[in-house]
């Protein structure tokens, strides 16, 4: 059962502990009280908010069980801040929500909140500090929508741009069926004598490019064309060019969703590396050890 509590910690992927309404918000400072009273060193204090050696030890459901950088729990301290001032805090009912798709989608839906906290505690974590954890991943990446949504715009002229420059052709593709014969629909000379009870299989699309060698010639047969017995491997087949798709120039109506989506997440990565920039020239962020 151990290894499913593990793949629960991987499955979300982002920053530490959290604050969501009156509930979680007590649990939350309660288990940095106690943080405090066993460790005695602080390590950064972020805003007034300390942030101890502890802390950083504990595992991150969001980061695989792994531990926080120093670097990383201040960017996650200021932008869960940030997160708090515009109100985008997970409530209780969103965390559970989040955890019980979590137990589904790793196939222990039929642990009980005691249960699971069973297993995280062999992974060094309660299932308070668990749930808040995952209000405070909900919180930092609901803010990072809203601020991108906000500040970061992809125009139109953005994608003509990226178009003109960044040309993409359509790969050549064949719809294809084949039959495999018996040995004794094809004479000695691989001449077709049988016809009757043919079964086709369909392929699909194939692209060009993957074609094997021994079917090289379909890129020479035209649409609706059967070829005449061919020896592939061992057995003798018929292959059927249902239709075919030439290489052609894309145009900007078929790439447009395309390189809309590539732009905003060029633009996103990019956004998030100055947002977070932003946040800490505007912090007061006192080193202490």
């Amino acid at each position: 059962m151990k290894t499913k509590a593990i793949a629960l910690l991987l499955l979300v992927s982002s920053p530490f502990c959290f604050a969501e309404n009156k509930t979680v918000e007590n649990e939350t400072k309660i288990e940095q009280v106690k943080e405090l009273e066993l460790v005695d060193e602080i390590k950064v204090r972020v805003n007034g908010v300390n942030i101890t050696k502890q802390f950083l030890e504990k595992p991150q459901a969001v980061m695989g069980g792994q531990g926080l950088s120093l670097e990383a729990a201040i960017n996650n301290e200021l932008l869960f801040q940030r997160a708090s001032e515009r109100k985008l805090l997970a409530t209780t009912a969103e965390v559970n929500k989040q955890i019980i798709n979590l137990k589904i989608n790793n196939g222990i839906a039929h642990l009980s909140d005691e249960e699971l906290e069973k297993e995280l505690l062999e992974e060094g974590l309660s299932f308070a500090e668990y749930k808040g954890q995952m209000g405070r991943f909900i919180a930092i990446e609901r803010l990072k929508g809203a601020e991108f949504n906000e500040r970061v715009v992809v125009t139109s002229q953005d994608i003509k741009d990226y178009f003109n420059k960044n040309q993409s052709w359509s790969e050549e593709k064949y719809l294809l069926k084949i039959c495999e014969l018996q040995d004794d629909s094809v004479d000695e000379n691989g001449i077709l004598i049988k016809k009757d009870n043919l079964k086709w299989d369909d392929l699909g699309w194939i692209k060009k490019d993957d074609l094997s060698s021994s079917m090289s010639f379909v890129s020479n047969m035209k649409k609706s064309q059967i070829c005449k017995p061919v020896k592939i491997g061992d057995s003798y087949q018929l292959v059927e060019v249902v239709d075919r798709s030439e290489k052609f120039l894309k145009s900007l109506d078929d790439r447009y969703n395309e390189i809309e989506m590539f732009l905003q997440e060029e633009k996103r990565a990019k956004f998030g590396v100055e947002f977070e920039k932003e946040l800490r020239a505007d912090a007061s962020i006192v080193y202490l050890t």
